[in-house]
């Protein structure tokens, strides 16, 4: 499992998708994703997403996973400034 992505100098955090909109879905963060560049996705998927595409399509445990770490390295960071 990758631990992080960076995709163009940007940390990508994992979103899960709320519904379906227009041809494209909705994820959690508000934004609609309309192109899917991985395996068929369905309400509830995790996606890893670079502007208005799904590029990753990862399982639940691994995004969650990955959410929890980035969130325990924010927070060590927040507390150090």
């Amino acid at each position: 499992m990758r631990l992080w992505y960076i995709d163009f100098m940007c940390l990508v955090i994992p979103l899960k998708i709320i519904r379906q909109k227009d041809g494209g879905w909705v994820m959690e963060d508000g934004r609609v994703v309309k192109k899917i560049l991985t395996d068929k996705v369905e309400k509830g998927d995790y996606l890893v997403c670079r502007q208005d595409m799904g590029v990753e399509k990862l399982s639940k445990k691994d995004a969650l996973q990955m959410r929890r770490l980035l969130k325990g390295v924010s927070d060590e960071l927040r507390k150090r400034h």
